[in-house]
């Protein structure tokens, strides 16, 4: 995780992505691993993509 933040770090600081940009990746990145973490610990499917289903697909 903290190789990700600094890879994006490392594109914004080199103005390569966009503060929007950013904040996008960075929910993505939230979202995958709340999607792992909740499987590696045995979540029904259903219940570890709730967070992806109400931010990425309800919310359009």
């Amino acid at each position: 995780m903290e190789k990700i933040k600094q890879s994006i770090w490392e594109l914004r600081s080199n103005n390569l992505i966009s503060d929007e940009q950013i904040e996008t990746l960075s929910d993505w990145v939230d979202c995958i691993s709340y999607i792992i973490m909740n499987l590696l610990e045995g979540a029904p499917e259903k219940e570890a993509f709730e967070h992806y289903n109400y931010n990425f697909i309800d919310s359009k």
